[in-house]
């Protein structure tokens, strides 16, 4: 009596200190090869959660996994793909993925139950069982699972240690992957398992940035980033100038008053008519002309109003014009995508 008092104390503390390693677990719907109907496929997913309960875990059964998962991510259980399953059962706080596969002989003499649990964090497959023997009846069945399952559960490494990590943005609101795993956006803190991390962040409009970080059993580490645009978003100060209607006015009195300038400027230093036909003669014998009234100074009025008017378009057009957009509050252009076409949208 006092050893079987001793055993069971010695059990109880097992299945205690077992229990302070409990996981939340999902196990995903049953496949099956072979002459295997509905009904055996169920009763073996029940009977694989029933056990690892008993060992002190969180467990869905296959049926709520897959409402559960249905819900958040249609069509993930017929993916059937370990990516798809490890992302949804993040989703609804599940720590690991148990599969199944089950296999019956053409003979049918012997069935094949082979269990993988996956880390759903890296997943990655962390335990693995393979269990065979005769299966005469549903209970042989359910002996047969149970005991892969209990298999399973001793072959499950310690839970990993842990750290808590905070990544900030600036700006926010970027989407944060933990080693390929979206977790969510900035900012954003969670606890993250121990060693060497992958930690990528994206924002639309801005290049993504990945960083390499190593953290140790409760350490918590921030990471602050700042995300680099992939558009200039600060707007020129000049623009290049478009030709107007005011360069054109100024164009043409530039013409007008240089070439018109010019004309009377020559008319009026040009020699007078000869007079010699009129009995006009100088003491020496020379012809003596009538002279013409001068007109220089508005000829230089011209001219100087022609001048100007041309520097005043030249500087017009290689200074520029003011940007208009960036006094009115600019918004830099974004780019948006979706499909085959790509949208540039902003105000220029």
């Amino acid at each position: 009596m006092r050893w079987r008092s001793l055993s069971c104390g010695i059990i109880a503390a097992l299945t205690v200190a077992r229990g302070a390693e409990a996981r939340s677990i999902a196990v995903v719907p049953i496949a099956s090869d072979g002459p295997i109907d509905a009904e055996e496929v169920f009763l073996v997913g029940e009977a694989i959660a029933a056990a690892l309960r008993e060992r002190g875990h969180d467990v869905l059964g296959p049926v709520e996994t897959a409402e559960r998962i249905e819900a958040r991510s249609p069509g993930c259980i017929a993916a059937a793909t370990v990516e798809c399953w490890s992302e949804a059962a993040t989703r609804i706080a599940r720590e690991v993925v148990v599969s199944a596969r089950l296999r019956r002989d053409a003979s049918a003499a012997a069935v094949s139950l082979e269990l993988v649990a996956w880390d759903s964090a890296n997943r990655r497959a962390v335990a693995e069982v393979t269990r065979r023997g005769p299966v005469g009846s549903p209970s042989d069945l359910v002996a047969l699972a149970r005991t892969a399952a209990s298999g399973l559960n001793d072959a499950l490494p310690d839970r990993p240690r842990h750290a808590r990590l905070r990544v900030e943005s600036s700006p926010s609101g970027a989407n944060v992957q933990v080693d390929g795993v979206l977790v969510g956006r900035t900012p954003w803190s969670d606890e993250v398992p121990q060693g060497p991390r992958v930690v990528r962040l994206e924002l639309e409009g801005h290049r993504p940035v990945t960083r390499e970080v190593t953290l140790a059993t409760g350490q918590t580490q921030a990471l602050l980033v700042d995300l680099e645009p992939t558009i200039l978003l600060d707007p020129p100060e000049r623009i290049p100038h478009s030709l107007d209607l005011l360069d054109a006015v100024l164009g043409a009195v530039a013409v007008a008053g240089v070439a018109g300038g010019a004309a009377i400027l020559v008319a009026s230093v040009a020699p007078g008519d000869e007079a010699c036909a009129g009995g006009l003669v100088d003491d020496e014998g020379d012809c003596q002309y009538r002279e013409r009234a001068g007109n220089l100074w508005p000829a230089a009025g011209m001219i100087a109003a022609g001048v100007i008017s041309g520097l005043i378009v030249f500087a017009r057009i290689f200074v520029g014009d003011p940007n208009l957009a960036a006094a009115e509050g600019w918004r830099g252009p974004s780019v948006a995508q979706g499909g085959r076409t790509i949208g540039l949208a902003g105000a220029f």
